[in-house]
């Protein structure tokens, strides 16, 4: 279907050069005025692939890949690539670690009431006979949290902070490689492992796109590198990084 579109699109315009062509030839009374005006409109929308395209090869050689610096024991981390636990369940439940600490933006959460306000919210899984396994029982909907996060016979403990209180952090997000945001965006889709304490980069995976104006418009970046030469993924599992202890 949106092949479809996308052929369509470049047949609509092709129809509009053409017609603006000839009108031109009208007008100048002159053949290569005509050829002129086509070629510019069918080149206008790719104007930017050539510069942006030379960026995009640049950033691959430059940065893009996985970068190790230095591996940690751990017993949990910071995750700034969430705003709220919704998973953080099943990644207590199916990882060794002992925490994760979410910085939680939204106003409520599936605690009820007590995931209220904003704040960095520390959760754990720990056996039910814990007696601070109280607060979640005491939930209404607790059996069936339990039930549904597959928690069998643990609950979920969590404590808040105003400020973040652990070590290692895992963040994510996107820059831009040089100058380029404006005319030919190139993006560095970056994730980074973080001592918190002595600022210290443990670990980043940069992935590399560029997104034309024509990709922009369809939503489909023009050019993407994810994977090494190998085939290898460009990317790195928070467990290689943090060992948990």
């Amino acid at each position: 279907m949106i092949g479809l579109m996308i052929l369509g699109a470049a047949l609509l315009w092709l129809a509009i050069a053409i017609g603006v062509g000839m009108g031109v030839r009208r007008l100048s009374g002159r053949r290569w005025p005509q050829f002129v005006t086509i070629i510019f409109l069918v080149w206008l929308p790719f104007w930017d692939v050539i510069p942006g395209y030379y960026l995009y090869q640049k950033a691959v050689r430059e940065v893009a890949g996985v970068r190790i610096h230095q591996t940690a024991k751990a017993d949990g981390y910071l995750d700034l690539t969430k705003t709220d636990c919704n998973s953080c369940w099943t990644d207590l439940r199916d990882s060794a670690y002992s925490f994760v600490e979410i910085h939680r933006t939204g106003k409520t959460g599936v605690l009820d009431r007590f995931e209220q306000g904003a704040g960095y919210y520390t959760y754990r899984l720990l056996p039910r006979d814990d007696e601070r396994c109280r607060l979640f029982d005491s939930l209404q909907n607790a059996e069936s949290l339990r039930a549904y996060y597959a928690l069998k016979d643990r609950c979920l403990f969590w404590t808040v902070s105003p400020v973040p209180t652990s070590q290692y952090e895992v963040a994510s997000g996107i820059d831009y490689y040089g100058n380029s945001k404006g005319l030919w965006p190139v993006r560095l889709v970056w994730r980074r492992v973080t001592d918190r304490m002595s600022h210290r980069l443990l670990a980043e995976s940069i992935q590399v796109d560029f997104f034309s104006w024509i990709g922009r418009q369809i939503g489909i970046p023009s050019w993407i590198h994810t994977s090494e030469a190998d085939g290898r993924r460009i990317r790195f599992r928070r467990e290689d990084i943090l060992k948990p202890d």
